[in-house]
């Protein structure tokens, strides 16, 4: 039977014990210094993210919208 996880607000904090962006980036990029491009960065609130995890990284941001 499956294990009964209540509501949605604990089975979220449950998944996020498990995963979470820093982590998963981590298993899937395996460089100190990758190149990350942020196509869509608007205030650039991702590539700030990004360079907290990856000190070393080269961030290309882009953002087509003026607005």
């Amino acid at each position: 039977m499956p294990k009964n996880f209540g509501k949605n607000e604990e089975r979220t904090l449950e998944y996020l014990e498990k995963f979470n962006r820093e982590k998963v980036l981590k298993l899937l990029v395996n460089k100190n210094s990758p190149v990350i491009f942020d196509v869509g960065s608007h205030k650039g609130k991702l590539a700030n993210f990004f360079l907290n995890i990856y000190k070393d990284a080269r961030v290309y941001c882009f953002e087509p919208n003026k607005k």
